[in-house]
């Protein structure tokens, strides 16, 4: 660690200095004792320590200095060094024969600190090196409903992210928000919006915690018509609780069980337009009864529980009108009687497009009602009877306490009788078919009837009454 200088009469380098080549008077004192062989001077020799330089490699840090450090054998020195925004110091490498305190590596060490480098060595020529790593800040994501390939991003900074998303089906994209710092790009919102999209999320933050939500809205509120309705449709639809008492019109309560989801949509096959709305049972209802004349020889879409289509033409041999009250009597008294009351009346074989016969358990899997929607199942239908999930989801009792919140709004079920034998009848009466016959009685179906009370009979399938459709 240290090379030649000269040399010096005195230890300390303060006497006289002689360099290599130099003369040197040896001084003999006059002593009778000393022999000129025997006379002795000193000279010391004067070293110079080394200086060591060694590099530095920042690889993206920041380091003071910036290139290289030097120091004598057995000094140390100080260098800082910083991972910069958005890293952390992952490695601080010595060279052999140097050591390095005062630093620490690992997902903490993101600020400057101040490096010691010590020189037990007799070598130039090493580097220390130092590595950074960038920090993986995490984002949760918040579906809304929709479909997500993950639930959260784990993303450097400076770096992006994938996910994926898709409305559900019946809804479309509303919005997607990025958290603060964050740019999320590749995908679409507004009501085209129904396809899956592949989401870049690029961080320019160095928080952690934020959230991408995500909002998607129903189709309930760009269809027009009845026959767009679907499933999908439905169920992406906010359900109200029992409590709901105002209209969601336009969607912009969505989210709100406090408000029932509500559109004004029209019939195409006669242009009438019907109030719809999602209940508590979590099932979209007409608000009113189904207006639909039928006539012989027309042809008629009907709705499939299914959710397709089947034409029913109304043939010779399914209309009667010798007689009042035929179960197969598609139109006639049946169907045209009061019209011009506002409601209409049909025969159990009308309300289910021709399926309803008078026979024992007949397959019933279509009904008048538009495409996208069914006539309900009824009181022995255990699985998914409509009008027992309607009086149990708003608690309705029996009573007449049951009755009057039936017909209150969102529910709007109506008292206007029923039609038998050429004339009305029980104009207390609310009598609404199902699509379910009695299985021990070939003659007999069953209906929502309330008066003063709310039951389900099965009457006979030749009486005429109120048709009430339900989304599939």
């Amino acid at each position: 660690g240290y090379t030649f200088n000269s040399w010096n009469t005195k230890p300390d380098g303060t006497g006289t200095t002689y360099y290599p080549g130099d003369s040197y008077t040896l001084v003999i004192e006059d002593k009778p004792s000393m022999s000129v062989e025997s006379a002795e001077g000193t000279l010391y020799v004067m070293w110079d320590i080394k200086t060591y330089t060694i590099n530095i490699a920042a690889n993206g840090t920041t380091t003071n200095p910036t290139t290289s450090i030097s120091m004598t054998y057995g000094g140390s020195a100080t260098l800082t060094v910083s991972p910069g925004t958005g890293y952390y110091l992952s490695t601080a490498t010595c060279p052999e024969g140097y050591t390095c305190t005062g630093v620490s590596t690992g997902e903490t060490a993101t600020g400057e600190q101040t490096m010691t480098v010590t020189n037990n060595n007799t070598e130039a020529g090493g580097t220390v090196t130092f590595g950074r790593t960038a920090i993986n800040y995490t984002v949760s994501i918040t579906a809304g409903g929709t479909t997500v390939s993950t639930t959260s991003l784990s993303i450097p900074y400076g770096g992006s992210s994938t996910f994926t998303v898709q409305a559900a089906s019946g809804a479309y994209l509303l919005s997607l928000s990025c958290p603060t710092g964050y740019t999320c790009s590749g995908h679409s919102t507004g009501t085209s919006a129904t396809a899956k999209y592949t989401v870049t999320v690029k961080n320019n933050s160095t928080t952690s915690g934020g959230t991408i939500t995500i909002v998607q809205r129903s189709l309930l509120w760009t269809i027009t018509n009845m026959q767009q309705m679907t499933t999908g449709i439905c169920n992406t639809a906010t359900t109200p609780t029992k409590n709901a008492t105002a209209a969601d019109t336009d969607g912009s309560k969505s989210g709100n069980t406090s408000y029932y989801p509500q559109r004004t949509l029209k019939d195409t096959r006669n242009n009438t337009s019907y109030v719809v709305r999602k209940l508590a049972d979590g099932n979209c209802w007409m608000s009113s009864n189904l207006k639909l004349t039928l006539s012989q020889g027309a042809t008629y879409e009907t709705g499939t529980f299914s959710g397709g289509t089947y034409n029913w033409t109304i043939q010779a041999s399914e209309v009667d009108t010798s007689s009042t009250d035929p179960y197969n009597i598609a139109i006639s008294q049946n169907t045209k009687a009061n019209v011009n009351s506002g409601n209409w009346y049909y025969p159990w074989y009308a309300a289910t497009a021709g399926q309803g016969t008078q026979t024992a358990s007949p397959t019933i899997n279509r009904s008048i009602c538009p495409k996208g929607w069914r006539l309900p199942n009824g009181n022995n239908i255990s699985t998914k009877s409509f009008y027992n999930l309607i009086t149990t989801a708003y608690g309705l009792p029996s009573s007449e306490a049951g009755v009057n919140s039936l017909k209150a709004a969102p529910l709007s079920f109506t008292a206007v009788g029923f039609y038998r034998g050429g004339s009305l009848g029980g104009s207390n009466h609310g009598c609404y078919w199902s699509a379910t016959p009695n299985t021990g009685d070939a003659s007999r179906a069953y209906v929502l009837d309330f008066t003063t009370s709310i039951h389900q009979y099965d009457y006979e399938k030749i009486f005429g009454f109120s048709v009430r459709c339900v989304s599939i």
